[in-house]
């Protein structure tokens, strides 16, 4: 992770999710026990401000930013 981290110079943590115990939490698991693809936006103060599960792969990003962009991160 580290690694990965470094390459693309980001500047926030990224986590490991082995047991699988953060995908429970946040109920994205299927019932074959693998995480569904779920986007959640977390605003400044730690609070999930939008969760993005049916989306257009080829569009994601930008509609993330965009989100991002409305919550004023600054």
């Amino acid at each position: 992770i580290k690694k990965f981290a470094d390459d693309y110079n980001l500047n926030f943590p990224l986590l490991s999710d082995e047991d699988k115990t953060t995908a429970k939490n946040y109920d994205v698991l299927n019932n074959f026990g693998l995480a569904n693809r779920v986007t959640f936006i977390i605003d400044k103060n730690g609070k999930i401000a939008e969760i993005l599960k049916d989306f257009d792969i080829e569009k994601h990003s930008q509609l993330v930013l965009d989100i991002a962009k409305t919550l004023k991160y600054n």
